[in-house]
This record gives C-alpha cells, structure tokens and sequence, in this order.
C-alpha cells in the first residue's frame, strides 16, 4: 500500500479532540495472566496514584496558545467550538453528557477562562492559552 493510500484510510478515521470523548487510539491494558511478560496490567491513572511506577525525570512544556490547534483540526470557527461547551468536560470524570454535573463543569470551566463575560472573537485568545492558565 502506497503512503497516500494509507493518509486517506487514516482521514476516515473519526479521531475527536474534545477532552469530553475517549480517541479510538491509545494504551492496552494487558492480563496479567497472560504468557510472556505483560507491559501494562492496570490503568495508568491508576498506577500513578498507587505510585507503582519507575520515577524517573520528566522534561515537559508547552506553546503559548496551544488550543488554537483544535480549530485546525475541525475546521470551525472558535465560536463554534465554544457553542458547546461540555465538549471541554474531561470524559475521565464520568459526568454525563447534559446531566446536571456536566452542564455545572462546563460552566465552572467557562468562568475559569471567561469570568462573567460572554467569549467574543477579540477575547478567544483566553480560550486558546488554555494549557497556560493551568500551569502553576
């Protein structure tokens, strides 16, 4: 298979970038019991918080206006992306898509970028240096 043939293929996969949606790519928990020696037997939240897991050091950072890349990716408009606001609902809380839960962290998380103002165009760059107002 040439690589285009493979690009095509890949595009037709719905890969949504909502924090609210699982991907369809992503870690397998392995059993335990299985043969061979498994690399992963419990999920990695999981192990984190147990602390079963090697520490070594981690170099991590981030762009300024990393969540301009969301637009890009759906080919909206921001304004579009923020219609919706329970699509930034991280879907590891469990909440609900419209439950009473959901519908209060979308709004905690809109007066966290917005405060009491409605988003215009002018001010989306809240929206877009999100990963940077959550660094401590």
């Amino acid at each position: 298979m040439i690589v285009e043939e493979v690009h095509e293929l890949q595009e037709k996969i719905p890969d949504p970038w909502h924090v609210s949606k699982i991907r369809p790519f992503g870690f397998i928990i392995e059993n335990s019991n299985r043969k061979g020696d498994p690399f992963l037997t419990e999920e990695p939240l999981e192990l984190i918080r147990i602390g079963e897991y090697y520490k070594v050091p981690v170099l991590m950072g981030y762009n300024s206006r990393e969540g301009m890349f969301i637009p890009t990716r759906y080919h909206n408009s921001s304004q579009e992306l923020l219609a919706d606001m329970e699509l930034n609902v991280p879907f590891h809380l469990g909440l609900k898509k419209g439950s009473v839960a959901s519908r209060k962290t979308a709004e905690k998380i809109f007066r966290f970028y917005f405060g009491d103002q409605d988003p215009t165009h002018a001010d989306i760059d809240n929206f877009y240096k999100a990963p940077e107002k959550v660094q401590p």
